[in-house]
């Protein structure tokens, strides 16, 4: 989902997001939310250095719980 440009509405959202852009650029940026599903597929998170050269043991999948709150984000 593309938000509008301009200031972000008040709300948790826009106190974690908006310090990391600069006010210069609030007029015209758009914010671009991706909402995840089904899995994500990693690599390498929470194996050690060593254990990175063995993909089947580093590679893993996590489910990603639905979300239909607005108020989790």
């Amino acid at each position: 989902m593309a938000h509008p440009t301009g200031p972000l509405p008040a709300g948790p959202l826009a106190q974690r997001l908006g310090p990391l852009l600069p006010p210069e650029r609030q007029a015209t940026a758009r914010l671009v939310e991706i909402r995840p599903y089904g899995h994500f597929v990693t690599y390498g998170i929470g194996v050690s250095l060593m254990d990175m050269w063995v993909p089947a043991t580093a590679r893993a999948r996590v489910p990603v719980a639905a979300s239909t709150s607005d108020e989790e984000r």
